[in-house]
């Protein structure tokens, strides 16, 4: 799933609202061991939801940085979330040099070519969409 299909299944969560946090008071993470990925990528996603970047790229690169950060559903969860989000340039940042199409496959891929697309780098989407094409 690219991430500007996200836009169109995204619904709001049914549940009790939280209190704003004050402007330019970060939101505090939830607690979560270190080893739930999941935990954090929902925490680096409850920050985007919050207008939080810093915060959501600073949860990313811990979760980049440890043994999942080389995992394939991380890396589109990562990419498909930025870009749902509109923050496109991160992708580009966080997820091209660490992408592999043998190891990650075509959906980070393809979350990539649209980064980059709407970016304006067609020569670096084209070059994403030819490593593709070799997958078959």
């Amino acid at each position: 799933m690219g991430f500007f299909d996200r836009f169109a299944a995204r619904k709001p969560a049914p549940g009790p609202a939280s209190p704003p946090a004050a402007a330019g008071t970060p939101a505090p993470a939830p607690a979560a061991p270190a080893g739930n990925v999941q935990a954090r990528l929902l925490a680096a996603r409850e920050r985007l939801e919050a207008r939080d970047l810093p915060g959501a790229l600073a949860v990313y690169e811990e979760v980049l940085a440890g043994p999942a950060g080389d995992r394939a559903d991380v890396l589109v969860t990562i990419s498909g979330d930025l870009g749902a989000s509109g923050h496109l340039p991160p992708i580009v940042e966080l997820i091209a040099p660490r992408y592999d199409a043998d190891r990650h496959g075509p959906a980070t891929g393809l979350n990539l070519i649209q980064a980059y697309l709407a970016l304006g780098n067609a020569d670096a989407a084209q070059h994403v969409l030819d490593i593709l094409f070799a997958l078959n």
